[in-house]
């Protein structure tokens, strides 16, 4: 399965149904089940921005599953919110069926979309 890697806490976000995007400044042309990793990278101001504790953050392993449904420019994206980095030239990677894991598994993660086997 495709896994993409996340800093936190917006691994967190997806896994709780919050966050039903991601943005990225690449186009990515899969499409399918791909599993959401958490790195170990944690962002103390967004934490702080969503209330989040970073020392009860998940690392290191894969959350959930979702499927990705669509890749859109960002400036075409009508669903602009506080959960990603809309700037134009950046593309929206779109989730729908969230299925979360637990316990969460620990996993390695990469840069782009890489192979995760279970």
């Amino acid at each position: 399965m495709k896994a993409l890697t996340l800093h936190q806490p917006w691994a967190s976000l997806i896994a709780g149904g919050i966050k039903k995007e991601e943005t990225r400044g690449w186009y990515c042309s899969f499409r399918g089940p791909l599993a959401i990793h958490a790195g170990k990278y944690v962002d103390l101001e967004a934490c702080d921005f969503f209330h989040l504790r970073p020392e009860l953050i998940a690392r290191g392993v894969v959350l959930c599953t979702v499927e990705m449904v669509d890749c859109v420019e960002s400036a075409f994206y009508p669903n602009k919110n506080e959960y990603g980095n809309f700037e134009a030239g950046r593309f929206v990677f779109v989730f729908e069926n969230l299925k979360v894991l637990t316990p969460a598994v620990p996993a390695k993660g990469n840069r782009l979309l890489w192979e995760w086997i279970l």
